[in-house]
């Protein structure tokens, strides 16, 4: 970037992930490849994260790759693309911590033919050492003002859980948020009450949840130094959550079910319920932190509609295929579904962390839509393999004999 510029550094992770979809669609055949790069192309909410300095395009470009190798290394029992993965998978979570889940990769050390426990063993360390330079570079630069946005994100889903009576605090600051997050907050929690069950929930919770976590926040505490204040916001996050697990559980899965909404307004009934909504609270908590567009008019749409039903249908796709397939695998012992398993499992873990640590904007899954896209493809080659494969009830799953008998 100081050499090139920012256009040069937009070029350069455009032509990085240009490699990997090349990469990856290089382990799949013909067919099943020529989809994998329509579909990565198709998605035009994906595409324009290439034109900005954004975390999306590095971390889908280094998911990609990951994916590709972990398929490898799971069908050829090779420690080589193991180790290999486990390292892209370390450079992610330096780009994007959501994707921490991706350790479990590390656990295909048990199919290597020999030295399992130290195939597992070199597998994590490989994984930590990028996260390692990292850290110690990040705090090299920065020194004491090294932070993190954990505090932020864990201090927010407190507040929309909102804080246990007893809750305890150890310092001044601690006790101050607390009781911002339980006083000053409560007009958040109410309006989002009353707008459960309606379009404007999604929308709404996207909004606020972002304003606990900078403007609103922020504007309350200038006193305190950012990193400061930020251990304090996980501190307060972390003891908030512990006390209230089944609420957290609950806007958890919210989160992850906004994680697959896009144009949530834009059915005519839809619209109708979320602009009846915003005309009923005709003043909205924080509204001049939250910006104008937190009130934006809803008109409908069937292209949105349709586009809405579309992502959500996606959103079950990538919920249930790997659980399902892993269960088809140790079924049936099908090569064929172990893509589908590796890849699908990736998918629910980044979405599921997201959702646990993140908002559930829907900027993160567009942001992994390559992944979603090699999860189409390797689901429908899987299937496509699994219809042309003999009769269930012609095969002997432990030999893997085919009874061509007819008897």
């Amino acid at each position: 970037m100081w050499l090139f510029g920012v256009g040069g550094l937009i070029g350069a992770q455009c032509l990085a992930f240009f490699g990997a979809v090349y990469f990856s669609a290089r382990t799949l055949t013909l067919l099943p490849a020529v989809l994998f790069v329509a579909l990565c192309a198709a998605n035009p909410d994906f595409t324009v994260y290439h034109y900005y300095v954004m975390t999306e395009s590095l971390s889908a470009t280094l998911l990609i790759v990951c994916l590709t190798l972990a398929i490898r290394a799971w069908d050829q029992c090779s420690l080589r693309y193991l180790l290999a993965a486990t390292f892209v998978a370390g450079l992610m979570m330096t780009v994007r911590p959501s994707g921490f889940g991706l350790i479990a990769i590390a656990l295909f050390a048990f199919r290597m033919p020999k030295r399992k426990a130290l195939a597992f063993l070199l597998a994590l360390a490989v994984w930590a050492t990028p996260i390692a330079v990292a850290s110690s570079a990040l705090r090299f630069w920065r020194g004491e003002n090294t932070t993190s946005l954990l505090g932020p994100h864990l201090y927010a889903k407190a507040v929309l859980i909102g804080p246990a009576g007893d809750t305890a605090a150890e310092t001044p600051l601690e006790a101050r948020l607390l009781r911002t997050a339980t006083d000053t907050y409560s007009p958040i929690r109410t309006v989002l009450r009353d707008a459960r069950g309606t379009p404007a929930y999604q929308h709404l919770l996207g909004y606020y949840e972002n304003c606990i976590q900078h403007s609103c926040t922020a504007s309350q505490y200038r006193d305190v130094p950012e990193a400061k204040l930020n251990e304090a916001m996980k501190n307060v996050g972390v003891r908030v959550i512990a006390g209230r697990p089944l609420e957290y559980l609950g806007l958890t899965v919210r989160e992850y079910i906004g994680l697959w909404y896009t144009k949530i307004t834009a059915s005519e009934v839809a619209a109708s319920e979320y602009n009846r909504f915003m005309s009923q609270h005709p003043s909205l908590p924080f509204e001049r932190f939250i910006g104008a567009t937190a009130r934006r008019h809803a008109y409908p749409s069937n292209l949105g509609a349709a586009i809405s039903m579309a992502w959500g249908l996606i959103g079950i796709f990538a919920t249930i295929a790997g659980p399902v397939a892993a269960l088809l695998y140790w079924r049936f012992r099908d090569p064929a579904l172990a893509p589908v398993m590796i890849v699908g499992a990736a998918v629910l873990i980044i979405s599921a962390s997201t959702a646990a640590t993140a908002i559930g904007f829907s900027r993160y899954s567009v942001g992994i839509w390559p992944a979603l896209a090699l999860l189409i493809v390797v689901t429908l080659e899987a299937t496509r393999r699994w219809l042309l494969r003999p009769s269930a009830r012609d095969v002997d799953i432990v030999s893997g004999h085919v009874d061509r008998s007819g008897g």
